[in-house]
């Protein structure tokens, strides 16, 4: 399980706290634009990643995609907003989408709220359903069907 960040405001980046996170880092095909994943050693519940997320992208100058629905561009795919001309000026090429190499290590839920300053106090415990479903990637019980 990982908490990210879209970083597309690089004058309003944290670098202090990115540096301390050292988070994995995706050059997003922007000059300056950043996804920052942070890589738990075990789940959590939907609410706690929810406001993890949440703070993560608060805390170092992200935008609103923060939740568990949102998608960020794959490393090793392009980005053609480059492509789109902007206010008169010529299209530009698409720009590749690149991982960083990184030396870090994931991080216990208790080690990235108290760097985010997020109470846990108040978060449901994972139950081993729970754990079960966000190992899975299931969004509802084994052996029931799915919601529709």
């Amino acid at each position: 399980m990982v908490v990210w960040a879209e970083l597309d405001s690089p004058d309003l980046i944290d670098y202090d706290l990115l540096k301390a996170l050292n988070p994995v880092t995706v050059k997003s095909g922007n000059p300056g634009h950043l996804h920052v994943y942070v890589p738990l050693t075990r789940p959590v519940s939907i609410a706690l990643h929810a406001a993890l997320n949440l703070a993560l992208g608060e805390l170092l100058g992200g935008d609103h995609k923060w939740s568990d629905e949102s998608l960020l561009r794959m490393p090793g795919s392009l980005n053609y907003k480059p492509t789109v001309p902007v206010q008169g000026k010529p299209a530009g090429e698409p720009a590749p989408v690149t991982i960083q190499p990184w030396g870090g290590s994931a991080r216990t839920p208790e080690e990235l709220a108290d760097l985010l300053n997020v109470e846990l106090r108040g978060f449901e415990p994972l139950t081993p359903s729970m754990r079960t479903r966000c190992a899975t990637g299931l969004r509802h019980s084994p052996g029931k069907p799915a919601p529709r």
